[in-house]
């Protein structure tokens, strides 16, 4: 009996001795801190004491839930009903992201390169360098690109215990990152951090950098709404709405939020590019300094395959392989905040590259009623296209064809003015772009001179002209006008000379017109001289003592 009463005895104590202790804490509860606050769902049987267990660092802090939620009876709350509870009392476990997609020189910590499917713990560091891109995906589903010339660390990857919230915090020690994060719920939050700036949001589509050099940092707001502060001591928020941006100022404070510049309006023509250096063009937009432009093979902009700035409203790449690309551009205004995206897909075949032309000469003229083409050979071309049309838009072609040399003479064409081109054909039917339309003329030849007539001592030969032209006269005694007896430079439409000896000779006429264009010269035309007679082999003309003349 007595065992049995000490028993009792004991177990009161411990008893009594819990309830104090009990009491003890329940009369000294912790402060309630400021901040947000995780509204929790009761279910059936939960109780204040269970649900501080499940989920606060300390459970023992279950009185200040009875005293922020007002609670009369800890083991009796009523399902379907809140209890909000301070998100800082929140028991936190590490979370993991992973490295989604690389390109170019990305590295971690220890220097290697990362690959797709790394996975990401709190610490990680990643480093892009000059050409590298990284895509990053964290716990709560957001993407994060880190753009070149970069190094971010994941400073934070963790998840409520028992929930389904997560907390994540990127840190900026240079560069830039472009971060599109799902709507945000609970205590859920996504901060950027830099020594310069903080952003947090609830869910939104965001850029920010970290100018190390110039200790500034910005924001540009695409969706949703950023917090944006500076990391001075006491520096205020400001809240940065879609299309605006921010940037720190000299003191380390948040300068009022700026609209987004435009986004570039490229020329609807470059978005088919055939040329080894592709070009966009397109009006300056107002308030920029420069713009920034980048090449991509997927419209998430996950593979950047080029990225640089460019000081005018031009933006050219070089040595991308024939396909299909997308364009990002924007510009940037003195503060250094990017504007509003221009995305555009767009188109580059520029092999096998068209010939050099060689003749005509642009603008040339031709004094023939057919033209002589030629160009230079391509090694990737099985053969060649070339079209010569009346307009420089070749909407009126007059003569097409597929030769497989590099020289091609077109056929009679009335006299006038023309526009060629030419492109290479690279296997069975592989056509490469045409090349820079070239214009020429045709012009009627060089008329032959009439047939010599007899004045005195002398020959008068006489042709026909344009106003303004020059003729070179050459009279040889070979046909290839290697011995050259005569050569005058006259304006007029005829030549008179002294009666040469007897022989065999030729004579030719080059005419150059009043613009400088230098024609060719007229087939080598042959007359013969006998005892004074002239002995052309043609027409039977008289001289003046009634000798035959006669010109061939």
């Amino acid at each position: 009996m007595r065992r049995r009463i000490r028993t009792i005895a004991g177990a009161f104590l411990l008893s009594a001795s819990l309830c104090a202790a009990q009491s003890a804490t329940a009369a000294k509860p912790q402060p309630v801190p400021e901040g947000p606050q995780y509204a929790h769902t009761v279910r059936a049987g939960d109780t204040l004491i269970g649900i501080a267990e499940s989920l606060l660092v300390r459970p023992s802090d279950w009185p200040g839930l009875q005293k922020i939620n007002r609670v009369a009876n800890p083991r009796r709350l009523v399902p379907g009903s809140i209890i909000n509870i301070p998100v800082v009392w929140l028991k936190e476990e590490a979370a993991r992201g992973e490295v989604v997609t690389v390109a170019g020189n990305v590295s971690g910590a220890d220097g290697q390169r990362l690959a797709p499917g790394r996975t990401l713990e709190p610490g990680s560091i990643i480093r892009t360098g000059r050409d590298g891109y990284a895509t990053l995906r964290t716990p709560d589903g957001a993407e994060v690109l880190i753009t070149p010339s970069s190094e971010a660390q994941v400073s934070r990857l963790s998840r409520y215990v028992n929930t389904s919230f997560f907390s994540t915090v990127m840190r900026m020690v240079s560069g830039r990152v472009e971060a599109t994060v799902k709507s945000l719920s609970g205590p859920s939050r996504f901060e950027v951090q830099s020594e310069f700036a903080i952003a947090g949001v609830r869910g939104t589509r965001f850029r920010v950098g970290a100018d190390a050099p110039a200790r500034r940092g910005q924001v540009e707001v695409l969706e949703g709404e950023v917090g944006f502060s500076g990391a001075a001591p006491g520096a205020q928020a400001v809240a940065v709405a879609a299309g605006f941006g921010s940037a720190t100022d000299a003191s380390g404070r948040a300068l009022p939020p700026v609209p987004l510049l435009a986004a570039p309006a490229v020329l609807a023509g470059d978005l088919m590019q055939e040329r080894l250096v592709t070009r966009f063009r397109f009006p300056a937009v107002a308030g920029a300094v420069r713009y920034r432009a980048s090449v991509a093979g997927d419209e998430q902009f996950r593979q950047v395959i080029e990225e640089a700035f460019f000081e005018t409203p031009e933006i050219k790449f070089a040595n991308l392989a024939d396909g299909d690309y997308f364009l990002r551009a924007r510009a940037v205004d003195a503060l250094g905040i990017e504007g509003r995206d221009l995305t555009l897909r767009f188109r580059l075949k520029a092999r096998p590259e068209p010939p050099l032309t060689s003749a005509p000469a642009p603008g040339g003229k031709l004094r023939a009623t057919t033209a002589d083409f030629s160009w230079t050979a391509n090694p990737d071309a099985a053969q060649y296209r070339i079209q010569i049309a009346e307009d420089e838009a070749f909407a009126r072609i007059v003569q097409e064809a597929a030769p497989s040399g590099t020289e091609f003479t077109s056929r009679a064409l009335p006299f006038g003015e023309y526009h060629w081109r030419v492109r290479s054909v690279r296997g069975a039917n592989d056509p490469g772009p045409w090349g820079d339309p070239r214009r020429f003329t045709l012009r009627p030849p060089p008329s032959t001179p009439e047939p010599p007539q007899e004045s005195g001592d002398g020959l008068v030969f006489n042709w026909s002209g344009e106003p303004g032209q020059t003729f070179l006269f050459q009279v040889a005694t070979d046909p290839q006008f290697v011995r050259v007896v005569t050569e005058r430079t006259t304006k007029e439409t005829r030549m008179i000379l002294a009666r040469p000896d007897q022989g065999t000779y030729y004579l030719r006429l080059r005419a150059t017109d009043a613009d400088g264009f230098v024609g060719p010269f007229t087939a080598p035309q042959r007359f013969t001289v006998i005892n004074r007679v002239i002995d052309g082999g043609g027409a039977n003309l008289s001289t003046g003592d009634g000798s035959p003349v006669r010109l061939q």
